[in-house]
């Protein structure tokens, strides 16, 4: 028994050392906080400019269909009506020009008739970007 008691004080005897508290970080959590947080800065700037680009776009999309609505009350009034396969610039829309194409002629209550494409395309890039796409139909005389 006496080999219990000894092993028992010797062991309660041992006080663990305390550790000390930290005050600060250490240099691994400041460099893992620091790419977290450069992340979530670069996907802010990326989804903040993408936005601009789709809400620029929508912008533009809606003055080229309130355009393409003038150009078409124009045409009805006039008496040549609309330049079948004809083009021509937007002044008012930087880089965008118009152009007509028949995609389909039939013959309508004894009156010819066509399926006219309306187009409002923007330069960008060298390469054309469909902003609006109207058809209607039209009297051929």
């Amino acid at each position: 028994m006496a080999g219990k008691t000894e092993s028992r004080w010797i062991f309660e005897g041992m006080v663990p050392r305390q550790r000390r508290k930290r005050a600060g970080f250490t240099l691994l959590e400041l460099i893992a906080g620091s790419v977290l947080m450069a992340t979530l800065l670069v996907s802010l700037v990326l989804a903040i400019s993408k936005q601009r680009s789709v809400l620029r776009l929508a912008e533009d999309r809606q003055t080229a269909t309130l355009l393409a609505d003038e150009l078409l009350a124009q045409w009805v009034d006039a008496p040549q009506g609309i330049p079948l396969g004809g083009s021509g610039r937007l002044p008012s829309m930087n880089q965008c020009f118009w152009r007509t194409s028949v995609i389909a002629q039939q013959t309508l209550f004894g009156k010819a008739a066509a399926v006219v494409r309306l187009d409002i395309v923007r330069l960008r890039d060298r390469r054309e970007q469909l902003l609006v796409r109207v058809e209607t139909l039209w009297g051929v005389d």
